[in-house]
């Protein structure tokens, strides 16, 4: 039996979880899959975070950060009861945000009564962090959980490379398969077909190395030669909040429609689907499943050519422009709205999931042996 345990799969990020579980199920393997109580599929043990998840929580602050503590250690109590009964062969923890003390004992725990191989989904193998501090603590707290696993998971060479040079993994304890399919198909309720409003769109939180600036830049010379040109910026604006404040007025002015929050799934659906193209400016990030939820319905993509991206099977070459360069967004944004930009997402998503069930096949098969 595999045991998957995840606690960030509430709404659209369930899809990531789902599409490796129908391909495994589909290869005869026994699982179960311990996900948040918002996991968005009918099976799955849903231990995480019922009154605590984001979206459906009542409580701000301390209070919510204690009481999803609470809720995490009660969740990692069920699943040490069942592992002990269950005796599964294969763990895989999914490894995001910041580790601690208590998930590098619960892994050592979940290892001694399983004598399971775990392997751990490293999720930005390199942390994100901007504080010095911060970032050398989860870096000291990290190499004690790796040092747990059997195998490691990740979805790209960078990730890989990064592992064995950061972390002193040996090659053959990194397995690698695509980075899933955020099919958003699978919770797209509404059968109604919307006609695009927005030529382009940025959606998605709105951190540093996002790249707001530069598409609001490109925008400034782009919108000049094509004034009928709409884009919609929609998200938390975190970082840009005060960047995105102080310019709400030429943005009315300029074809930009400002949808600044916090965008539920379905929120999200519609938006994506009112839109031609979405953009990715990023100027930096390892991986990004947003991309694949946006050709899952059917859109085009336009993206920065870092590394992420430029090996993404969804993104055609010739959609990249190079990285923090606004002269050469603006040139994509020219030859998208005059149509000389290939859109094949459809094509391309066949091709992907044949690649993708394969090689998540052969990872299983490898740490199952």
């Amino acid at each position: 039996m595999i045991y998957h345990i995840y606690w960030g799969t509430a709404g659209n990020a369930g899809l990531y979880l789902d599409e490796i579980y129908q391909v495994l199920n589909n290869a005869g393997y026994k699982q179960k899959v311990f996900v948040s109580y918002y996991y968005p599929f009918d099976y799955g043990e849903k231990v995480f975070f019922k009154r605590t998840e984001m979206e459906h929580c009542r409580y701000k602050g301390l209070v919510r950060k204690l009481l999803q503590a609470i809720e995490f250690v009660i969740a990692l109590a069920r699943i040490l009861t069942l592992a002990y009964k269950d005796k599964p062969s294969i763990v895989n923890y999914s490894y995001v945000n910041r580790g601690n003390a208590l998930l590098f004992y619960f892994l050592k725990c979940i290892k001694s009564i399983s004598h399971c191989k775990l392997v751990i989904t490293c999720h930005d193998v390199i942390p994100v962090i901007e504080k010095v501090e911060l970032y050398k603590k989860e870096i000291a707290i990290k190499k004690r959980i790796f040092s747990l696993a059997d195998y490691y998971l990740v979805h790209t060479n960078a990730s890989k490379d990064d592992l064995k040079t950061m972390f002193g993994a040996r090659e053959e304890q990194v397995l690698m398969h695509l980075f899933p399919l955020m099919d958003l198909s699978k919770m797209d309720k509404s059968s109604e077909v919307v006609n695009p409003k927005y030529d382009f769109l940025y959606i998605g939180h709105m951190r540093p190395e996002k790249g707001i600036h530069i598409l609001v830049e490109a925008w400034n010379e782009f919108h000049r030669s094509y004034p009928e040109a709409r884009l919609c910026i929609a998200g938390n604006p975190n970082y840009y909040k005060q960047y995105l404040a102080e310019r709400e007025e030429w943005c009315a002015k300029n074809g930009i429609d400002l949808k600044l929050g916090f965008i539920s799934d379905e929120d999200y659906i519609r938006i994506v689907k009112s839109s031609r193209c979405v953009v990715f400016p990023y100027t930096g990030g390892t991986n990004s499943g947003v991309i694949s939820t946006v050709v899952s319905l059917g859109r085009d993509v336009i993206t920065s050519d870092l590394g992420m991206f430029a090996n993404n099977p969804f993104v055609p070459k010739e959609n990249m422009f190079r990285t923090g360069s606004v002269e050469s967004l603006i040139e994509i944004l020219k030859d998208y709205q005059l149509g000389k930009l290939v859109s094949d997402s459809l094509l391309r998503i066949e091709k992907y999931r044949l690649v993708f069930g394969e090689q998540v096949r052969s990872a299983y098969a490898i740490a199952n042996h």
